[in-house]
């Protein structure tokens, strides 16, 4: 190792000495000097960071100009049409209310377009007021949960209501849900179960379900056990877990007259929502 000179008073130092042996001042320590290999490593680490800092930088300008330079051109879910958020736009403002309902929906979602339930509300209510079930039933959900609008139960029974009365399923069942609570109105049993029926005849399992719970206690129909044999089965076909549960309690308790007569009547029902649904 190399002698040095004392920075305190000047004398030469061996390499070795930790202090001056003139004034005993201590000696600060060299760095080692980088071997070859340590040097190619740490130019490789600064290869890397700078790579990937490029890559990181390239990603961000790819992101940016796809977002900016993509169609606007979403599909909806569960095999819905593609929709073109400037056309339907164009569609909506013209009037048409199936386009209006659509535009809606893409707001809702987010879909072409920033999510805005405020937005969504408007456009639905535009279809809504000119009969759109689907839109109807749209804008009660969203009176419901208070998206996009004041929550009110009350609106939300009134929307349910007209899209149910044009046999909306879905918004028959809700409209049974409410009214079989008493949510946005006085709870009514009877209407309730009118509502549930017109949907469980549409094939509602969630319906189904309800309606054989009361036709085993007797709320809102009469007590019948064959008919909630039929339902409950009904349900339980189509994966209602707490359906096939009931369905199995209730069996203990019927004859076999009466099973058979239940499975009559869910083969009979089957029967026709199968001839009624096929292609014509």
């Amino acid at each position: 190792m190399a002698s040095r000179k004392c920075d305190q008073c000047g004398s030469e130092i061996d390499g070795h000495n930790a202090h001056c042996p003139a004034c005993g001042a201590p000696v600060p320590t060299a760095e080692p000097a980088s071997s070859p290999q340590e040097n190619a490593h740490r130019s490789k680490r600064w290869l890397k960071l700078i790579s990937g800092a490029v890559v990181a930088g390239l990603a961000g300008f790819l992101f940016v100009a796809f977002f900016l330079t993509r169609e606007e051109t979403v599909s909806l879910p569960k095999g819905g049409p593609t929709l073109d958020f400037k056309a339907t736009k164009t569609k909506a403002e013209l009037g048409e209310a199936q386009a209006q309902n659509d535009f809606g929906s893409l707001y809702a979602r987010g879909q072409g377009t920033q999510q805005d339930y405020a937005e969504a509300a408007q456009w639905h209510r535009r279809a809504a007021e000119q009969g759109h079930a689907a839109a109807q039933n749209s804008l009660a959900e969203m009176n419901e949960a208070g998206q996009g609008v004041l929550r009110s139960e009350a609106d939300a029974v009134q929307w349910f209501r007209r899209a149910a009365e044009q046999g909306h399923r879905d918004a028959q069942y809700s409209l049974a849900v409410m009214l079989a609570v008493g949510r946005g109105g006085p709870l009514n049993d009877a209407e309730a179960v009118q509502w549930y029926r017109r949907a469980a005849d549409q094939g509602d399992a969630l319906a189904q379900y309800n309606l054989g719970e009361r036709c085993i206690i007797g709320r809102g129909v009469p007590l019948d056990g064959v008919e909630a044999f039929k339902w409950l089965s009904l349900a339980a076909v189509q994966g209602i877990p707490d359906a096939a549960k009931s369905l199995d309690h209730l069996k203990g308790k019927m004859t076999r007259e009466q099973i058979s007569e239940g499975e009559r009547r869910r083969a009979s029902f089957a029967a026709t929502n199968s001839a009624s649904s096929a292609p014509k």
